[in-house]
């Protein structure tokens, strides 16, 4: 039974590597879709630019144009969390559409995250106002480390920011491997 329940587990977790993985590509892909759009909008002549949306079926004067250009202008700021966007490129456009100020806010409030809607981000930047928080941001490179002293240090630095109330958000690919790797020998 516990062979059963082991090897459950272990298929229920590579299942849901593979659907993050989905939801990442997700986002990168309507990201480059939109760096298109803005590259042929910005570099090409209107003949060219109505070649081009003749050729992938987007009209020039509809909205999801106007969207799909707005993100890939946007694409550099989007790229840096790609691991916490939602794949709707409609809510892609809403995060695009925000100010550096409020999208640094949803990413270092722990707020963004890959299932938020339009809703959820016309909430969270309503309600938010205007900050008095100075914002103080720590970018920690753990390269060095081996794997298992990568997770040791997540899991260490996973119980000091419980202890002072922050979070820690923007975790790489790669170390959510390295951590799904170690669930799956915990099992």
């Amino acid at each position: 039974m516990n062979d059963e329940i082991a090897n459950n587990r272990s298929k229920i977790i590579a299942h849901a590597k593979r659907y993050r993985s989905f939801e990442k590509e997700g986002a990168e892909n309507t990201i480059m879709q939109g760096q298109e759009v803005a590259e042929v909008n910005d570099n090409f002549s209107k003949t060219d630019l109505a070649e081009f949306c003749e050729q992938v079926k987007l009209p020039k004067e509809s909205s999801k144009f106007r969207k799909f250009l707005k993100i890939g202008r946007q694409a550099a700021r989007l790229r840096q969390v790609v691991d916490m966007l939602p794949n709707c490129w409609t809510t892609l456009y809403m995060l695009a559409k925000l100010n550096a100020d409020e999208f640094d806010r949803l990413v270092t409030s722990g707020q963004l995250h890959v299932s938020m809607t339009a809703a959820d981000i016309e909430s969270a930047t309503s309600a938010a106002g205007p900050t008095t928080v100075k914002k103080c941001v720590l970018r920690i490179d753990v390269s060095d480390l081996g794997d298992g002293e990568k997770v040791d240090f997540f899991h260490e630095l996973t119980a000091v920011t419980r202890k002072y109330g922050v979070r820690v958000v923007g975790s790489p690919n790669e170390l959510n491997e390295i951590l799904d790797g170690s669930l799956e020998k915990a099992a």
